[in-house]
């Protein structure tokens, strides 16, 4: 018995210290090659995260839906001051696009409205935020097509994508987030 443990003792102490130290500092972390595609839809989930915040801070700016709402109702009002000025130059002795200018002067001047300067700010963080999101996402992406493009998805992975591309295309025509 003594014989044994004095072999096993020198084997160990035959090796450098240093051993154990080199070998795990050479192997890649978690012995795997790094997920560039789970970090590119982490990415993108995030910048998505941070569109639906820029469309709760500004939705005259980021939201589809708003912006087409507001683009028709615009639309409506020009044709309602349209036939209106014909009457209206009848009336006051002018002439039609004069009439026309000056009701859409005094419209203009009420449409805008000013944001506070603390909301302008938030709005342009969090823009920043989803342009750094979707840049890092695409240097992700692009890392993964390089590297490993032969790689087989997983079907968690897939049900990643399929979610994540349902998210964008929902954020992109200005649909509800989830139906039903």
């Amino acid at each position: 018995m003594s014989i044994r443990l004095h072999v096993r003792l020198g084997r160990r102490l035959s090796h450098r210290l240093s051993r154990s130290c080199s070998r795990r500092l050479n192997r890649p972390l978690g012995g795997r090659a790094p997920n560039y595609l789970g970090q590119a839809l982490a990415a993108f989930g995030r910048a998505v995260r941070a569109h639906r915040r820029l469309i709760k801070l500004a939705p005259e700016r980021f939201d589809v839906a708003v912006r087409d709402r507001l683009a028709r109702e615009r639309a409506a009002e020009d044709q309602r001051l349209n036939q209106w000025a014909a009457e209206i130059a009848k009336v006051y002795g002018v002439s039609e696009a004069e009439a026309v200018k000056q009701m859409h002067q005094g419209r203009n001047g009420a449409e805008t409205v000013r944001k506070s300067s603390a909301r302008e700010r938030e709005v342009e963080r969090w823009q920043g935020k989803l342009e750094s999101w979707l840049a890092i996402g695409q240097e992700a992406f692009d890392w993964h097509e390089t590297l490993t493009p032969h790689r087989w998805l997983s079907l968690a992975t897939i049900a990643r994508l399929l979610d994540l591309s349902s998210s964008l295309g929902r954020l992109s025509t200005g649909m509800k987030e989830h139906p039903g």
